[in-house]
């Protein structure tokens, strides 16, 4: 049975190696900032069966463009050996009750163009594509 929870201090390095799958290293250091660092408008649930993780979720809730709060999904990450299997689904459902809960009326998120494999699996959930995301190093 797989489990939804907050991820705890000893999840960093397990969160880490699915954080490297998705393209985004991260010291064990730097994550723990990260998450030590999380808002009230912040959640970040962990997916575990048996001892490992399997996927984490990191959504932030954020209200300045739309009459009410939107949330945003940051990070969608499930275990390459894990993938098809309704990890995701689990961890974006649950991430979705809290937004509702939160009040918010959309759910958003990004993904890059390269990660056709994501694009369909967020469109058979109900996203639709509405914009391009455009970035610049600082």
């Amino acid at each position: 049975m797989i489990a939804l929870r907050p991820p705890v201090s000893g999840d960093v390095p397990q969160m880490r190696g699915l954080l490297d799958q998705l393209g985004y290293p991260v010291t064990e250091s730097d994550l723990r900032a990260r998450l030590a660092a999380l808002a009230p408008e912040d959640l970040v649930l962990v997916a575990e069966q048996e001892a490992r993780l399997l996927g984490v979720i990191a959504l932030h809730r954020a209200s300045i463009l739309h009459i009410g709060p939107v949330a945003r999904i940051m990070t969608l990450v499930v275990d390459e050996a894990a993938r098809s299997g309704g990890v995701g689904r689990l961890l974006l459902e649950a991430g979705a009750a809290w937004a509702r809960q939160a009040g918010c009326h959309t759910l958003e998120l990004t993904s890059g163009k390269q990660r056709l494999r994501a694009h369909a699996f967020y469109e058979g959930l109900g996203f639709t594509a509405s914009g391009l995301r455009l970035h610049r190093a600082l």
